[in-house]
């Protein structure tokens, strides 16, 4: 897993033909045979564990793919963690992630720490456990999406949101329609 250290930014700026993958070493498809088995292993979720802001700001995720994440302590993929102010995370896609169960807020975009500024706009959510979670910080347009593009039929085990804070301090705009 990759957590930043003290100072640290993290800026994943990928393009629409050229994607930044984060995905399981099993993974063939993305990045070839990385293991060398020869196709031997397979994938799957929880490959391996995640990639964490740890509090810091600023850091930028744009066309990303993340895949068969989610081991650990926490169930995230991608973790927007607390105090993480000005993060960004735009035309990525989240698939065969785990998220957790529905007993906590982890999910495969897990930005309910996240602070002032956060964006998470235009991104491709399916074949997760709990796609994403936020808090009551920041605002969410309609420009996610929680199928597969390819499929339609396939969306993630539990198809929605995770909402974790109970107070809402100031007028938010969650647009979300699909889930």
């Amino acid at each position: 897993y990759l957590v930043l250290g003290p100072g640290g930014t993290l800026v994943a700026d990928g393009t629409s033909s050229s994607p930044i993958v984060f995905t399981s070493f099993k993974d063939d498809a993305h990045g070839g045979d990385t293991n060398e088995d020869g196709g031997a292993t397979t994938p799957a979720r929880n490959d391996w564990m995640h990639v964490d802001t740890n509090g810091h700001h600023g850091s930028t995720f744009d066309w990303c793919e993340f895949y068969y994440g989610g081991d650990g302590t926490y169930d995230s993929t991608l973790m927007v963690s607390s105090g993480s102010d000005n993060v960004t995370v735009t035309h990525c896609t989240f698939a065969h992630n785990d998220g957790g169960d529905f007993s906590g807020w982890e999910s495969a975009l897990d930005a309910h720490g996240g602070g002032a500024g956060v964006v998470i706009e235009n991104n491709v959510f399916y074949d997760n456990v709990r796609p994403l979670s936020v808090n009551c910080l920041f605002d969410l347009d309609d420009s996610n999406v929680f199928h597969n593009p390819d499929n339609v039929a396939q969306k993630n085990t539990y198809n929605g949101i995770i909402v974790y804070y109970d107070h809402v301090g100031s007028p938010l705009s969650w647009a979300e329609t699909e889930v």
